[in-house]
């Protein structure tokens, strides 16, 4: 069979539709279905168009003729014409053993090869500019289609941005933003890990922060060494792209992209990218990661200062919740800012305080006078001691205040010192050195009257047995014994509170302390006022029990001898949480003034007629002997209550039985 003439028509002419095609076809793979329609009806053979990927060594068939089974693809690094036409970036011309041409046209676009045409040809010369033409289409299809893809894939990483922007800015957890960084730049740029490293401040290395897919090898890089300590000591990013050896397998091959995190020309710390295999980062990830390296370091800036800020908060109130002094801080109108527990202990506030005004907890004219004074700068420094409370809740302040702020208006600090117990010891230690004294004197005193008594009493007995004397004598010799007796009475008071006897303690119940409350009972009846005794838990004490009868009678007789018929005395036992136990002694009587209460328990002082005003001092002797303290409230017209603690003693303690034991009112 002879072989058929070349067609004698112009074959450029045929290629019009497929130029008009680019304007309507969906895909470049459309576009190189047409060129080879187009190709076989303008006298070319087989023909095969094949798409080159980005960065690849291999060429992909896209279209070939219909009906026909597909071409391999091009290992272009295998050599011959195909990888000659693309290499070169010019025709190819392939003579075929059976006779006849093969075109091979490169598909450019700019300096690059994008595709390859190959079709039979039997006029090679003059059917070329042909295969030229087609090679140009599907070039410009390729071409527009990459584009449309970056153009899309632009946009979505734009809008992945956006997002992860809204996303960084709304966290405040340092951890989880370094997290999500690492995440994000791993899908922004499809690559296979990432990793964020930040800046030690003031030091030359790296600390491995997040990461996402494999874990990086180091923990920690020297600024100056390796790709991220590079970029750390340069400032700027870096692409680096794994040649390798041609035939290098897929896993062998590394690729990496690091950027510098920076704000305000300060390196915060280096955000670095690896992909494996044979397409490198581009400069459109270079850019869209740098873009995103921008924000998140704004982000890592704003996480960093606010956990700074937090550690601050949080040892600023650990330093002021554990502080025995009371610190509130006030604004320019007196409002409370900041008020610490101890604070809001030691003034009572048992709502939030910040936002009132400081009145509201501490209204004393002379403070807020000194607080005026403060804020005016007219004093740098002002200090008052307050005394709030009354009995066994008293507390002694010592407030100290000082200006915050420069200029004016200004706040204010003040601080508050509970001086309570520093003023009961040095109460204790005034009245212990004035007892010591008197001690020594009601000693010596008591030595020197006891024996002219004794020797008084033994010349009356010789006087009362004399034979002549008279009724009256004797009568006479008996007030006189009387004396004697009250004066020796006295006289072992003395003795007793300068030499007490020392306490005899040991494991016991509070109603043991308390057992002449029914002879007590029948003494209240007799004048008509009424007696309560409520054990409560009847807890255990370490405690010599004759010497707690003395003290608690000594309390409920001073209370019978005040009390008025027709009143109450009451006595109440509890216990409490600190370890206390409470002994409360109450009546009903007339009180006492401020400067009564004052020399309550001083030696000798007393308001009866008789008495040698000493009861109360031995009963705190007893108590202070005990480990416990004393204190007494007392108002005129509002009775008194004096309350003993004591500390407790063993394990939990049975419940007594509780009853009030009442004295039936006598007229």
């Amino acid at each position: 069979m002879s072989r058929p003439e070349p067609t004698r028509e112009n074959p450029l002419e045929k290629l019009i539709p497929l130029t008009s095609a680019l304007a309507s076809a969906r895909s470049g793979e459309e576009v190189a279905r047409r060129a080879v329609e187009v190709l076989g009806t303008t006298g070319f053979g087989r023909a095969c168009v094949y798409r080159m990927g980005p960065g690849t060594t291999l060429a992909e068939p896209v279209a070939w003729p219909e009906g026909g089974s597909p071409p391999p693809a091009l290992d272009l690094r295998a050599g011959g014409p195909e990888a000659e036409a693309v290499m070169a970036r010019r025709t190819v011309r392939e003579r075929r053993h059976q006779g006849g041409w093969r075109l091979h046209v490169p598909a450019q676009s700019h300096d690059r090869a994008v595709g390859l045409v190959s079709a039979d040809a039997a006029d090679p010369d003059g059917m070329e500019p042909a295969a030229r033409v087609a090679a140009d289409c599907v070039a410009l299809a390729f071409e527009n289609e990459l584009l449309h893809d970056a153009n899309e894939a632009r946009v979505r990483q734009l809008l992945a941005l956006q997002r992860v922007g809204r996303e960084m800015s709304s966290t405040l957890d340092l951890d989880r933003l370094l997290r999500m960084v690492a995440n994000e730049a791993v899908g922004l740029t499809a690559a296979d890990a990432g990793a964020v490293y930040l800046r030690d401040p003031g030091g030359d290395h790296l600390v491995l922060a997040a990461w996402a897919g494999r874990r990086p090898a180091r923990d920690e890089v020297e600024v100056g060494y390796g790709i991220p300590g590079w970029v750390a000591r340069q400032g700027r990013p870096l692409r680096v792209a794994d040649r390798g050896r041609a035939d290098a397998p897929y896993a062998e091959r590394r690729n990496h992209l690091a950027v510098p995190l920076l704000s305000e020309g300060e390196t915060l710390g280096v955000l670095a990218l690896e992909s494996r295999g044979t397409a490198p980062f581009t400069s459109t990830h270079e850019e869209i990661l740098a873009i995103f390296a921008a924000q998140a370091a704004k982000a890592i800036e704003a996480t960093q200062f606010f956990r700074q800020i937090r550690e601050e908060r949080d040892l600023r109130d650990a330093i002021l919740s554990v502080t025995p002094n009371g610190v509130v801080a006030l604004d320019p109108q007196r409002r409370v800012v900041l008020m610490n527990p101890a604070a809001r202990r030691l003034l009572d506030v048992r709502e939030t305080p910040e936002g009132n005004p400081m009145e509201r907890y501490l209204g004393r004219p002379e403070f807020l006078e000194a607080l005026r004074r403060v804020m005016a700068g007219d004093s740098p420094l002002e200090q008052l001691q307050i005394d709030l409370g009354t009995g066994p809740a008293l507390r002694n302040l010592l407030v100290s205040l000082v200006p915050m702020g420069e200029g004016s208006p200004r706040g204010a600090t003040v601080i508050v010192q509970d001086f309570t117990e520093r003023r009961r010891l040095d109460e204790r230690m005034q009245r212990m050195a004035r007892l010591a004294s008197i001690g020594q004197l009601a000693a010596g005193i008591a030595h020197e009257i006891r024996n002219p008594l004794t020797g008084m009493a033994i010349s009356l007995d010789v006087l009362a047995e004399e034979g002549g004397l008279s009724e009256g004598g004797r009568s006479l010799v008996a007030d006189m014994h009387a004396e004697i007796d009250r004066l020796e009475a006295l006289i072992r008071g003395l003795l007793d509170f300068a030499r007490p006897q020392p306490v005899e303690a040991r494991p016991m119940r509070m109603a043991k302390a308390l057992e002449w409350h029914r002879t007590f009972e029948k003494q209240c009846g007799r004048k008509g006022v009424v007696f309560f005794l409520d054990l409560g838990p009847n807890p255990k004490i370490e405690g010599d029990p004759e010497k707690l009868k003395q003290l608690f009678l000594n309390l409920a007789i001073n209370a019978l001898e005040v009390t008025p018929g027709g009143g109450e005395i009451r006595v109440r036992v509890s216990s409490a949480e600190d370890g206390w136990v409470r002994v409360v002694v109450e009546d009903t009587g007339p009180g006492m003034d401020p400067e009564t209460l004052a020399h309550a328990f001083d030696p000798f002082f007393t308001t009866k007629n008789e008495g040698t005003g000493l009861g109360l001092s031995i009963a705190h002797s007893i108590v202070e002997q005990h480990g416990g303290r004393i204190d007494v409230e007392s108002e005129p017209g509002r009775g008194t209550r004096f309350t003993v603690e004591l500390p407790a003693h063993g394990g939990p303690a049975g419940r007594a039985e509780l009853r009030p034991f009442i004295a039936p009112a006598t007229k």
